[in-house]
């Protein structure tokens, strides 16, 4: 006769537990959102009812929009603290959520949810991706001026 196994419930009480502190973390805002409800009840929940001020994203720390495979992607980086990326140039993906809206409706949120998303469809918005660069020449250059210009891709910024 085999012996009885251990009982496992210590493993699975940490494991809830676990996931009560990830819970617990999360901020508020971004427990109420649900994936399909609109981008406009999205954006209203994530401001907390700061629209109507001078900020039309309250929260949302940087915005990037993405046309892929027929589809359109709005990925909201969503900041508790309400910082803006050009105010605030220096503040980590890690203090940042994004949450995804696909053709209108929330896909997800998420580092997790994200990575899915890049590996999916190529949206690239981590810190130390590759931004696409554009050779530009300008009409009227200075003397000794090459004339070209490196410029960001639009819709490409990343941090």
């Amino acid at each position: 006769m085999s012996p009885s196994p251990r009982p496992r419930s210590g493993s699975v009480v940490l494991a809830a537990l676990g996931l009560l502190a990830l819970t617990a973390c999360q901020d508020k805002r971004l427990r109420e959102l649900d994936v399909g409800i609109s981008r406009d009840s999205a954006i209203r929940i994530l401001a907390d009812g700061s629209l109507g001020t001078a900020d039309t994203i309250p929260n949302i720390y940087r915005h990037n929009r993405y046309f892929m495979q027929g589809r359109e992607f709005d990925v909201y980086l969503f900041d508790a603290e309400n910082r803006k990326a050009w105010t605030d140039p220096e503040v980590l993906d890690k203090d940042l959520t994004p949450v995804v809206v696909v053709d209108g409706k929330v896909d997800g949120w998420g580092w997790g949810h994200m990575d899915d998303v890049t590996s999916k469809y190529g949206i690239r918005i981590r810190a130390g991706d590759v931004v696409p660069t554009t050779t530009v020449t300008t009409p009227a250059q200075l003397p000794g001026d090459s004339g070209a210009k490196v410029v960001p891709d639009s819709g490409a910024t990343s941090r």
